[in-house]
């Protein structure tokens, strides 16, 4: 049995570019809930791909017949990654997310801008974020000089950012648990990353909450970083690090960020809950 065999074909599938292959509705349910459900339950007879490119789709369909991974690149990586998830192919997730982390172990700078953005833009299909998990963790556990230039560069301007770019970002914060040499300062001999992240994300947020055109409303993406960002954690970074001193610019930071917003006049019982919060998480 093959893809497009006239003897076993009684599903037809259309491509982007409008071709139309045959498929065997069994082996499309066997491998994916998402056509055993549009076949099955729904009883289509005609299966739409017109979102993805018409090469990908089929040699990805190809491998449910012959049990072989496609060959996975930078340039079909989102086609197959987003095709995986559509259809909800476990097993090409778990192939999708090996070349990601295969990158991300022996790859170039040029490759983790790659991951990066492929990352980012993943969040809209991928709603539990595994790549920026990933990602993240790698970040900040295989690298001890971070660029953090580099992140207040991306985070510069939250007006401009999807959220699942500032999604990224956060992840970051949350998921950095370095403490590293700090060859720059003989006084601070080491650096805290985490607070280092999230002081530049909490900067911005205030900022961005000033530049508001109804200052006395909290925003999408205020209430993003409010319900996001781990507050608590981040905090307790120096505590129980005694050769990591200096000023806490985290706190510093948070306390004012925490300013701005009560004095916010138009907002919500729910909205001041998660406010209270991060009032808590400061120890206030």
């Amino acid at each position: 049995e093959y893809l497009d065999s006239k003897h076993h074909s009684n599903v037809e599938v259309i491509l982007k570019d409008g071709a139309k292959i045959g498929a065997s509705s069994l082996v499309l349910a066997l491998n994916s809930p998402y056509m055993k459900e549009e076949i099955e339950v729904k009883g289509l007879k005609k299966i739409e791909l017109d979102g993805f490119d018409a090469d990908v789709s089929r040699t990805f369909l190809e491998s449910f017949y012959n049990g072989q991974s496609m060959e996975i690149n930078k340039e079909n990586f989102r086609h197959v990654s987003k095709l995986s998830y559509t259809l909800n192919v476990s097993w090409m997730k778990e192939k999708c997310l090996e070349y990601f982390r295969s990158l991300m172990t022996n790859g170039s700078a040029e490759d983790f801008d790659f991951l990066m953005k492929e990352g980012i833009t993943a969040k809209a299909y991928d709603k539990s974020g595994q790549y920026l998990d990933a990602l993240a963790v790698h970040k900040t556990n295989k690298v001890c000089q971070v660029d953090i230039e580099k992140v207040e560069e991306g985070i510069k301007n939250i007006q401009s950012l999807a959220l699942n770019e500032l999604d990224f970002f956060i992840r970051l914060a949350n998921n950095c648990k370095r403490i590293v040499p700090n060859p720059n300062n003989s006084r601070h001999t080491y650096r805290n990353i985490t607070k280092e992240y999230a002081t530049v994300i909490v900067e911005q947020a205030e900022t961005h909450l000033k530049n508001q055109k109804e200052q006395s409303k909290l925003d999408e993406k205020t209430k993003f970083i409010l319900t996001k960002l781990n507050f608590k954690e981040i905090s307790k970074g120096y505590t129980d690090i005694s050769y990591a001193k200096g000023p806490d610019k985290f706190r510093t930071a948070a306390s004012s960020f925490l300013q701005s917003l009560l004095n916010l006049e138009d907002i919500t019982n729910k909205e001041m809950k998660t406010i209270l919060k991060l009032y808590m998480s400061l120890g206030n």
